[in-house]
C-alpha cells in the first residue's frame, strides 16, 4: 500500500469512530456511515419476543427477508448472498456497496397485531470515504479513483 493512500485512513478513521461507537452505543441513534466493501450489522434492541411475524426492508417497498416461526425467507433484490439474518433479529450485510445506502426498516408485526416499525440509515461512502466510488479531480489534484499507476 503507498504511504499517501496510508494517510487517507487515519483521518477516515476519526471521522467514523464516532459513528460506529454512537451507533452501538445509543440505542436511539439509528444512522450508520460505512465504507464501500465493508460488513455492517444493523441492529435493533429490545425486539419483543411475542411476535407474528418480523421482516427488514431495504425501503418502504422492497423486502429483503422475512420470519414468521421458523427459517427466514430471502426475497430477490440486490442483497442476492450478501444478507443474512442472526438469531437475535439482526440483519448482517456483507460487502456493503453505494448502493446500499437507504434507510432499512424493521418491522415487527406483534402476535396482538399491532406492528411495530424501527428505522436505521445507512450511508455507504466510496473507498476512501469519498461520498462518490470514484472520484477524479484532474487538474485540480490527485486521482482518488485508484489507478494503476501507483501513484495518489
Amino acid at each position: 500500500m503507498c504511504p499517501q493512500r496510508q494517510e487517507w485512513f487515519i483521518p477516515l478513521g476519526l471521522l467514523l469512530l464516532p459513528h460506529l461507537l454512537l451507533a452501538n452505543i445509543q440505542g436511539t441513534l439509528h444512522q450508520m456511515t460505512v465504507i464501500s466493501g465493508s460488513n455492517v450489522t444493523l441492529k435493533i434492541s429490545n425486539v419483543v419476543p411475542d411476535y407474528k411475524q418480523l421482516a427488514w426492508f431495504y425501503n418502504d417497498n422492497q423486502k429483503i427477508v422475512e420470519q414468521e416461526s421458523k427459517a427466514p425467507k430471502y426475497f430477490k433484490s440486490q442483497f442476492k448472498d450478501r444478507v443474512r439474518l442472526g438469531v437475535d433479529h439482526t440483519l448482517f450485510i456483507y460487502n456493503v456497496q453505494k448502493e446500499d445506502s437507504s434507510t432499512y426498516i424493521l418491522k415487527v408485526l406483534k402476535e396482538s397485531g399491532r406492528e411495530i416499525s424501527k428505522y436505521i440509515s445507512l450511508e455507504v461512502l466510496g473507498e476512501f470515504g469519498e461520498p462518490h466510488s470514484r472520484v477524479s479531480l484532474g487538474s485540480w489534484g490527485p486521482s482518488l479513483g485508484g489507478g494503476t499507476s501507483g501513484q495518489a
